[in-house]
């Protein structure tokens, strides 16, 4: 009785599945998660090529603690572009910064005004962004605003 009853699932069960499921379906969908994987592992890789060992334990420490308001960290001291007075400017409470010979503001959400700024020069910890046929695109984490040493 038991073979009667697992034979008539495996009737109406097994065919759609392997319907949807063939070993070239499988392969297809791992390839296509494994690139996915990779290409989100090395977008937001930072290196440090150890030209940050001289930087004092407590400005490491606030670099690689660092978040913006919304609660995402700002990356590492690997990730912080300093920036001299003419890279930064302010409208009233919007920022700019020039960066990748551009100008750009920076999103509100993503100003850090409650860690203070050990370094005293700005600090945006950003990416670029390059897709074939569109404008660079800048995608900002963080912006530090100068002072505050």
């Amino acid at each position: 009785m038991s073979n009667l009853l697992t034979s008539r699932f495996h009737r109406f069960v097994t065919p759609s599945f392997h319907r949807f499921a063939t070993s070239k379906t499988i392969a297809c969908w791992a390839r296509v998660a494994f690139s996915i994987a990779l290409l989100f592992s090395f977008s937001a890789y930072a290196v440090d090529n150890g030209q940050y060992e001289n930087v004092p334990p407590h400005i490491r420490n606030w670099f690689n603690n660092l978040k913006n308001p919304n609660g995402g960290m700002c990356c590492s001291l690997a990730d912080g572009h300093r920036l001299d007075g003419d890279d930064v400017s302010t409208m009233g409470p919007t920022w700019y910064v020039f960066v990748e010979d551009d100008w750009w503001e920076v999103p509100a959400d993503r100003i850090v005004t409650t860690e203070g700024n050990p370094v005293g020069q700005a600090v945006v910890f950003y990416r670029t962004v390059q897709r074939p046929n569109q404008k660079l695109k800048l995608d900002i984490f963080c912006f530090v605003p100068p002072g505050g040493v």
